[in-house]
This record gives structure tokens, C-alpha cells and sequence, in this order.
């Protein structure tokens, strides 16, 4: 889900800013009533389409964090392993939520439950970084070898989503967590020789 690039195609609806690439739309294409109504239809669409259909069904009262697996009835199905990146889109979508929605109150305490999950099993306390996997109770999950992995682009996620969730919170312990990561990041991941990152960490 995108919602930083659907709220601004409504904004740019609303508006009558219509931008494709550096090109903008001809004068008068739009006119502002067509340019509302579609607007208000994609906001509509957003949130009671598309993220009524996550939440509050994905988040998972019992464990934490928040749920990825459901069948076609929207039955949570499967062991319900956590990774990283999933976890933090969930909390950068809750928080990104919260503010395009701020009349909806359930998408900020969404987002807190998320952040609480990424803070408590996610990050490891004694080593730093994002773990890449865990159990559905925050337990970390090692790879078939016996490994409990880490990756650059877990890492990255969470630092986006912790940034969105203290933008919309101002929780600063959130942020805390954000640059925490990002020093870990930096600290583990470049490459001296190379000069580029490693990805697994």
C-alpha cells in the first residue's frame, strides 16, 4: 500500500496541482467540482477499502505486533512469523493513517501497539539491529543452519516506520529507537573495502 503516493494524488486533485513526472496537466482539464468529487472518491476508497480491510482485523491483540497471514475469507491462517519488514509497514501505514485520517482514532493506538512490537521483540537489546524473523510471540527465528539473521533492509524499514510513527506521535522514545538503528546500521553494514553496505548482517 502506497497511501504517501494516494494522499498526494488527492491533494493534487483537490488542488488542481495534476503533475505527471515534470509535465503538468493542461489548464482546465480538470474541472475543480471533477477534480473534488475524485478526490473525495479515492479518500473514501482508502479508508473504508483499503485500510478497513487491515484494520483493525491485522493487529494482534494476543502477541503483538501485527498479523500478515489470512486466507480468502480474511481468516488469520499459519503460524504467523513476524519479519521485520512487514511489521514496520504496518506501523508506518498505521502512523501515516493517523494523520491522513486524524477523525479515525483507532489508526495512532494502532500504530503505538506496532511500535511497541518492533521495541520489545524485535530489536535486539543485547546486540543491536532488527532481528529479520520472528515467532508470532517475539522469539527470534534462526534460518534452517541454525543462524539468527539480520539484514540491512529490515533494518531500513524499521527506521522508516519508527520515523513515521514519532512524526505522528512525537513519542520520543520512538525516535530514540530510530537513531539507534540507524548508528547500528552504520556502524555494522558499510563495507570498507567496497564501499557500498552489506545487506546481511
Amino acid at each position: 500500500m502506497r497511501l504517501a503516493a494516494i494522499g498526494t494524488v488527492v491533494v493534487a486533485l483537490a488542488t488542481g496541482a495534476c503533475v505527471s513526472g515534470s509535465v503538468r496537466a493542461p489548464a482546465g482539464s480538470l474541472g475543480a467540482g471533477t477534480r473534488r468529487a475524485l478526490a473525495a472518491t479515492i479518500t473514501r476508497s482508502l479508508h473504508d477499502e483499503e485500510l478497513a480491510a487491515w484494520y483493525p482485523r491485522a493487529i494482534d491483540r494476543e502477541q503483538g505486533g501485527f498479523l500478515s497471514q489470512f486466507d480468502y475469507e480474511w481468516k488469520p491462517t499459519g503460524d504467523q512469523d513476524k519479519m521485520i519488514v512487514t511489521q514496520a509497514r504496518h506501523l508506518w501505514t498505521t502512523a501515516r493513517a493517523a494523520q491522513f485520517f486524524p477523525r479515525d482514532t483507532g489508526f495512532l493506538p494502532a500504530a503505538a501497539h506496532g511500535f511497541r512490537f518492533l521495541r520489545d521483540a524485535m530489536w535486539d537489546r543485547e546486540q543491536g539491529g532488527f532481528f529479520w524473523l520472528v515467532t508470532r510471540d517475539g522469539r527470534p527465528e534462526p534460518e534452517t543452519d541454525g543462524r539468527i539473521i539480520k539484514q540491512a533492509y529490515g533494518d531500513a524499514f524499521g527506521i522508516y516506520g519508527l520515523a513515521a510513527y514519532y512524526d505522528v506521535s512525537h513519542d520520543s522514545s520512538a525516535l530514540r529507537l530510530a537513531q539507534d538503528a540507524f548508528r547500528w546500521l552504520d556502524a555494522h553494514a558499510h563495507d570498507p573495502v567496497a564501499h557500498g553496505s552489506f545487506n546481511y548482517l
